[in-house]
């Protein structure tokens, strides 16, 4: 998940020669310190400022240091690799879980094999190697330098109309690569986008599959994130482009209110809820100053029937770029440029 990337603190090699000799860098104040005996990626608390840090671990060479996030399936860390000291990777890893270890490392294998096949574009992170070393296996990916949209939304309170747009037609760009390449990408939702100074940039393919086995019943498996996921996984209908552009909607629809159209926990059985009814997102109620012709496109992304949808990536595209050009004419280009500036 990165982009190669220069430390602003400490050059990489001196980090490198750090975790060698059994210390570590606070990531905040950057006071060097003994590991003493924490076991690896266990968290410590820096003695001057406070800040948990993760002690390193050396992994076939590559340093973990700082985890990036991850779930049931895998967990990711930032990390340097001895002979490359002028990049950052992100590496995956199997929890040491027995009772689902084999699943979990071959669901890892799969998720290397389709990073593979889909090789290099600009709105995709790239996989660089699978390995293994004493029992553990990882992959290790292109570290990608940015802010987590869900991080954005978060700091932000809700994301402008222009900054939408132009996140929904790289998205759009990252989902039609996918699919023409075979594949569907199941897990779209702000967590799994990067915002980087180029753009959103997707990444996390740990439930990602090939557009056959999407259109099978999962059965009871249901993976996903309960916030975004098409009702077509809860009842088996099989999944493809209008399934994803489902998830785009409910995805667009946190970006420009702030929140997320379907609500609640897992305890509630919020997935559920995309079941219900067919609804309407009433975003211009939400959000009045929009472009009005959101809300008819937002509504046909959301619909509660599949065939009701855009049911093609292009025919979404369209309708965005026609909102898009709207707007150029009604500001300006010069205000709309100034409205691209990085908050």
């Amino acid at each position: 998940m990165a982009k190669s990337t220069k430390s602003k603190a400490n050059p990489i090699g001196t980090k490198l020669r750090l975790y060698k000799g059994g210390k570590m860098e606070c990531l905040k104040c950057q006071e060097t310190s003994q590991v003493n005996g924490t076991l690896p990626l266990q968290t410590t608390a820096c003695k001057s400022c406070g800040f948990e840090n993760t002690a390193p671990l050396n992994l076939d060479g590559y340093w973990l240091f700082s985890l990036l996030g991850g779930g049931g399936m895998g967990r990711v860390y930032k990390a340097y690799r001895e002979g490359s000291e002028d990049r950052a990777f992100a590496v995956k890893m199997v929890p040491q879980n027995p009772e689902h270890k084999e699943k979990m490392e071959s669901a890892l294998r799969t998720e290397f094999e389709i990073m593979s096949a889909l090789g290099d574009h600009p709105c995709l992170a790239k996989a660089l190697e699978f390995g293994e070393k004493e029992g553990q296996l990882y992959l290790a990916m292109e570290y990608i330098e940015g802010e987590r949209l869900d991080h954005r939304i978060r700091r932000l309170g809700k994301i402008s109309e222009t900054e939408t747009l132009l996140i929904t037609l790289r998205l759009l760009a990252a989902e039609t690569y996918i699919y023409r390449r075979g594949y569907v990408f199941r897990d779209l939702k702000p967590e799994n986008v990067i915002m980087t100074d180029l753009g959103a940039v997707l990444y996390d393919y740990g439930i990602c599959m090939s557009r056959e086995e999407a259109l099978k019943d999962p059965g009871d498996l249901v993976e996903g994130s309960p916030l975004y996921m098409p009702p077509e996984r809860l009842t088996g209908e099989g999944e493809r482009a209008c399934s994803e552009i489902y998830s785009l909607g409910m995805v667009l629809y946190h970006l420009l209110s702030g929140e997320t159209l379907i609500t609640g926990t897992i305890n509630e059985n919020t997935a559920v809820k995309h079941v219900e009814d067919s609804r309407t997102t009433n975003i211009l109620k939400k959000v009045p100053n929009l472009n009005p012709q959101w809300e008819p496109v937002l509504d046909k992304m959301i619909a509660r029937i599949p065939q009701k949808r855009y049911q093609s990536f292009a025919e979404l595209e369209r309708d965005l770029m026609t909102i898009l050009t709207a707007n150029v004419k009604r500001t300006g280009y010069s205000q709309f440029s100034q409205s691209l500036v990085a908050k």
